[in-house]
């Protein structure tokens, strides 16, 4: 028997480019350097392009254990975006420890952050040190386009004003989703959304760690990041909690061309008391080699007379 083999390419280029309501035109541009040394480090390099968020990241990846899943990596990353009616300029440093740990991803992760976020004629600079865990499951019979499948989601982070934190906080999250068929060409699909925070100073509090519902992922029927608390100038600056529930049935008619139905509900809130945001709607659906195409007509129940279109893809997990 003989074995011949050829190394990969030093360096892998990809390139995309996209669409989608929530961020408008998008662009992906990124440099993998494969084989930093003989010990398999790597570093990755990305520059995404879009009309509400620009961003720069590089990351030095180390793996070990288990191939393809345990790695530590450090990251930089620059980044602006505009954020519920305010934006926002940040810098990070952070590393991370990655494993399988009894069938889940799990992720121990330590974040510097530096902000400086304006909303209306309010404008902070803040600083954080931000140490955290969070823990992934998805299972399902193809992960971008599943007949059946779920996925789960939780994360735990915060800081302290005695190491420098500008203000307290700690944060939990939840995602739960759901996929099954009834039958060969029809889905079911469901997923909710909970988190929470404590913190001493809200007004401190990066944009990062608020809350927004609103958009294409959740809440259709309403604009990106839209449902929120104000402040008394009438900006939307984000809140404490989220709830957000969606579930849809969809149906392939031709082919891989379908068409859909949903009904969503959501809202970010400064309290554990929600007034849950309601729309219902119809979709077109595609499913593409690369995850399902999705234009929903989405309509508020709060507002019938009006209703939005949302554009996204991507894999339903």
């Amino acid at each position: 028997v003989k074995i011949m083999a050829t190394p990969n390419k030093k360096r892998e280029y990809t390139y995309g480019i996209g669409y989608g309501t929530d961020t408008g035109v998008r662009t992906r541009l990124g440099i993998e350097f494969k084989r930093i040394n003989q010990r398999g480090h790597k570093v990755d390099t990305e520059l995404l392009l879009s009309e509400v968020k620009q961003s720069f990241i590089a990351q030095y990846v180390v793996p070990f254990g288990k191939p393809g899943g345990d790695s530590l990596r450090y990251q930089a990353k620059y980044e602006q975006e505009e954020v519920g009616d305010g934006n926002a300029k940040r810098f990070f440093l952070g590393a991370s420890f990655n494993d399988r740990w009894r069938g889940w991803q799990r992720r121990f992760y330590l974040d510097y952050l530096h902000e400086t976020f304006e909303f209306g004629d309010t404008r902070e600079i803040v600083n954080f040190l931000i140490p955290g865990i969070n823990l992934s499951f998805a299972k399902a019979d193809n992960l971008l386009l599943p007949q059946q499948g779920y996925s789960w989601f939780f994360d735990l982070h915060g800081g302290t004003e005695a190491i420098i934190s500008d203000t307290s906080f700690l944060q939990a999250r939840a995602v739960g989703q759901r996929v099954w068929s009834p039958s060969a060409r029809s889905r079911i699909l469901a997923k909710m959304e909970y988190g929470a925070t404590t913190v001493d100073s809200f007004s401190a509090l990066p944009t990062t760690e608020r809350f927004f519902a609103g958009g294409d992922r959740s809440v259709r029927g309403y604009a990106y990041q839209s449902l929120a608390p104000e402040d008394n100038d009438g900006n939307t600056i984000g809140g404490r909690y989220l709830l957000t529930s969606s579930l849809e049935a969809d149906y392939l008619i031709y082919n891989n061309m379908g068409a859909a139905i949903f009904f969503d509900a959501g809202d970010a809130s400064d309290n554990n008391h929600f007034d849950l945001n309601r729309a219902y709607g119809i979709g077109f659906r595609w499913a593409s080699p690369v995850g399902m195409f999705r234009l929903d007509f989405a309509r508020p129940l709060d507002d019938e007379k009006n209703f939005r279109i949302h554009i996204g893809i991507g894999a339903d997990l």
